[in-house]
This record gives structure tokens, C-alpha cells and sequence, in this order.
């Protein structure tokens, strides 16, 4: 059995198209959580309609504590020999769960995933065709490799909680950081170290639906900097597994988004006290300059190179020449 865990906070006008493609999937053994996170827009109401009208669904109306508390709360309650996470204004092909529990078995891996189409709005056009990605191959590779994606290619769709099925075995490292914004860039490199192999499935069967009052499409705000706490903590980590090659990745991932962060800082709107924002940015950034010079300049390959030169000279016309840095 799967156990799927849903986020729920006031997403009304997304979360019957979530719930409905779930209930709709090929493979049906599975139970569903619906965390209802202390949502005040009539959104717990559209839980307890479907949590009435089929028994695989058990809804938790909780106070609010943000998407990772939802997540752990869905965690503590799961009894399935694997576990999914799905956001609640997001949905999922009708082959989701049957293509990550059939690959999974097929390759005896403890992680399984799928890619993710991004759509804005809920009825918008996808912007990649899933049928070109049919004919590409299924991936096979060990957890280092699957960091060695998110550290040293920046490779967003491994970094994600959701779009993926966890063996039960892991279930010990599928707790996120209460309160953090980019809560799994803080856990997912830790789950992928713990496994043997990865299987990736070429086809887009989870629907990323873009909102303009989503908290990931908002002006670039103050918890956004977390993101710089979890890839420091990443730093700590492979020094302390004694991970060469992944360590000199993470410093330069780690570098990269200072510079980055810098420049999104600067350009937001909605940041107060953003004086002491840059300049905690600008010490982070020649302190770990200082230190650890000769290791990003050898990790880094020519654009990247040619980036940082740019940031020391002209950090805002970095920001210009570089914006494929900045996403």
C-alpha cells in the first residue's frame, strides 16, 4: 500500500482537482491523507466532503504550522510500505502512483520519481508536451549520484519532496524543518545518501500548478534566505561523510546562491532592512571567498567562472548577464 500525503491550506479553488486526480489513479491500493493545516477559506470543508464518501481518505484538521508540520503530521499517521507527497494545488497523471511503485519494484529502489510539468494556473497548457519525453530512457542511478544532480547541476525536480515514493525504510529521515521556507533542500540529499538506487522515470505525471499567490511566486521575501542555512548545512555534511567531490559542490552551490541571493535581495520589494541583508551577504560571501578560493575556482566551470568575476567587478550587471543563475 502507498500512503499519499496532501498538504491543505486554503487552497479552495485547487484542492478538488488535487483530490479527484488521486482518487481517479490506475493503481488503486493506497490511503490518503488530507492535512488540513488550519485553512480558513472553506478548504477543510471540501476535505471532510471527500473523506466522507470513500474510506481510503483520512482528513486531520490541524492549527496552523506550515507545509512541513502538514508533512510530518501526514508521516506520524502513514502505515504504507511507501510514501508520496503531493501539494494541495498540485495534481497528478491517472499513472502517477502505478509508474513510481512498478519502477520502484522493477529496480528494487528505495526511491522512485517521475518529472514535473509546470502549469500556470489550474487548466493552463503544459509547457512541455509530456509525449516528448516518452521515448527517453529510464535512469537507474545510486543515491550519490542523485545528489551529485542537486549539488553540482542545480537539478530542481531531484531536489523536490514531491513527484517521488520513499520506501517505508526511510521514514525516519522524511521529517522537515518546522517553519523553513525551501524545507527540502534541507532533508533531500540526506534521504538520497541513506539509499542504494534511484530509478527516474522520463515522464511528466506530476502537474506543478503555478499561482500567482503562491508562496514560491511571491517578491523574493526574508525566509527565502533559508535556503542559504540548508546549503551551508549541506557544506557540513559531506565534510563530515568525508565527500570530497560532493563537499567542493556544495561549496560552490552554496557561494553561487550568495551571489544570487545578494542580487535578489537587492531587487525585492517587499524586504525590510535590506541594508543589513546585503551586507551580511556581501561577509558571508569574502569570508567563504577567502577560505575556500582555490576549491570554487577549480570546481567551477567557465560560465560559472566567468560569474563570479562579474559579481566581484559589477554584482547588479550579474544579475543581468547571468539570470539563468538567478532561477
Amino acid at each position: 500500500m502507498i500512503s499519499v500525503i496532501v498538504s491543505v491550506y486554503n487552497i479552495k479553488a485547487h484542492l478538488e482537482n488535487c483530490i479527484q486526480s488521486i482518487l481517479k489513479q490506475t493503481y488503486g491500493d493506497f490511503e490518503l491523507f488530507l492535512i488540513d493545516d488550519g485553512s480558513t477559506d472553506g478548504s477543510g470543508d471540501i476535505c471532510d466532503y471527500y473523506g466522507e464518501r470513500d474510506e481510503r481518505i483520512r482528513v486531520v484538521h490541524k492549527e496552523n504550522g506550515g507545509l512541513s508540520d502538514a508533512r510530518n503530521t501526514g508521516t506520524k499517521l502513514a502505515t504504507g510500505d511507501w510514501i508520496t507527497y503531493i501539494d494541495g494545488d498540485d495534481y497528478i497523471e491517472r499513472e502517477y502512483l502505478e509508474e513510481l511503485y512498478s519502477l520502484a519494484c522493477e529496480s528494487e529502489a528505495q526511491i522512485s520519481m517521475v518529472q514535473t510539468c509546470v502549469r500556470h494556473g489550474k487548466y493552463a497548457e503544459k509547457e512541455q508536451d509530456k509525449k516528448t519525453l516518452l521515448n527517453k530512457e529510464i535512469q537507474v542511478i545510486s543515491g550519490k549520484q542523485a545528489i551529485e544532480e542537486i549539488v553540482r547541476r542545480n537539478n530542481k525536480n531531484m531536489v523536490r519532496a514531491w513527484g517521488k515514493l520513499y520506501h517505508k525504510s526511510l521514514i525516519s529521515k522524511l521529517f522537515y524543518p518546522v517553519g523553513k521556507v525551501h524545507e527540502d533542500e534541507f532533508i533531500t540529499y540526506r534521504i538520497f545518501y541513506e539509499v542504494e538506487t534511484v530509478v527516474v522515470s522520463p515522464k511528466q505525471y506530476y502537474n506543478y500548478v503555478i499561482r500567482e499567490e503562491s508562496i514560491t511566486q511571491r517578491d523574493y521575501y526574508e525566509k527565502r534566505l533559508d535556503k542559504l542555512e540548508a546549503l551551508r548545512e549541506a557544506i557540513d555534511f559531506f565534510e563530515e561523510k568525508q565527500e570530497e567531490e560532493l563537499l567542493n559542490s556544495a561549496k560552490l552551490r552554496y557561494f553561487m546562491t550568495l551571489q544570487n541571493s545578494w542580487y535578489k535581495v537587492k531587487k525585492s520589494r517587499v524586504i525590510r532592512e535590506k541594508r543589513e541583508h546585503l551586507l551580511d551577504i556581501e561577509r558571508k560571501r569574502r569570508i567563504f571567498w577567502e577560505e575556500e578560493k582555490e576549491v570554487l575556482m577549480k570546481t567551477a566551470n567557465p560560465l560559472e567562472k566567468g560569474a563570479i568575476r562579474l559579481f566581484s567587478i559589477n554584482p547588479e550587471l550579474y544579475g543581468v548577464v547571468y539570470k539563468e543563475f538567478l532561477t
